[in-house]
């Protein structure tokens, strides 16, 4: 305000190195839940860091927000229950999930956890993550596979893409799902087309059972896309 809103980059780095960083602390009673959602996702950051590799202006930070759930605020508004957000400033994903797992060990009854729901996007980061926990499932963020099955389904009109390949996913039926993509492969018109196809093709294949968790399991709608803005902006 002094300076009319003009604040160099250089004071605005200055004054966050200033801030001394908190430990993300466990309750001193381990809380007892039936479930936890997780929702893991990425997003570029400006590096602000001495001796930052020539051209490299960003990287891809890692973010984790292990929550109790999710309630109803007011129609159309949800609020994430005690949410509790990991970033590991050194990138590294297998420390961020070590510190993940040892907040949800201290944190909570493990004996009265029935599941742990995992949120993301199927990057192999997010699908190592909690891998030791038996009750842990992976469910695919749907506004990833929504928008690829949309993009295929433009290329292909009159085919009724997006209800047949849902329909297919939801009922687990992979030879279905195959039968579907193999007709689309026939039918394009060009290299291009067949190669996003096959490209889509290996992405529901290798997501399979993420994706159909994610149709059917009624799970509250993933947030990830909303945290990983929100919060590392913050």
């Amino acid at each position: 305000l002094v300076r009319g809103g003009a604040v160099s980059r250089q004071t605005v780095k200055r004054k966050i190195d200033e801030v001394a960083l908190l430990e993300v602390k466990a309750p001193e009673e381990k809380k007892e839940v039936a479930e936890l959602h997780v929702y893991a996702d990425e997003d570029h950051v400006h590096l602000q860091k001495e001796g930052k590799q020539k051209g490299k202006k960003n990287l891809n930070l890692p973010l984790v927000t292990v929550t109790e759930g999710r309630v109803e605020e007011s129609k159309g508004r949800n609020r994430n229950v005690n949410p509790v957000h990991f970033v590991d400033e050194g990138m590294d994903t297998d420390r961020l999930w070590m510190s993940t797992d040892g907040y949800i060990q201290k944190a909570y009854d493990l004996e009265k956890l029935k599941r742990i729901i995992v949120h993301g996007d199927g990057a192999p980061w997010i699908r190592k993550g909690l891998k030791d926990y038996p009750t842990v499932v992976y469910v695919l963020d749907e506004y990833h596979f929504a928008k690829q099955t949309k993009q295929i389904a433009r290329l292909f009109p009159n085919k009724n893409v997006r209800v047949r390949i849902y329909a297919a996913v939801s009922e687990g039926d992979r030879k279905r799902t195959n039968q579907i993509l193999q007709g689309l492969l026939e039918e394009a018109e060009d290299g291009k087309t067949k190669n996003r196809v096959n490209q889509y093709g290996t992405y529901i294949l290798n997501h399979f059972d993420a994706i159909r968790e994610r149709l059917t399991g009624g799970y509250p709608g993933s947030c990830t896309e909303g945290l990983i803005s929100h919060v590392l902006s913050e």
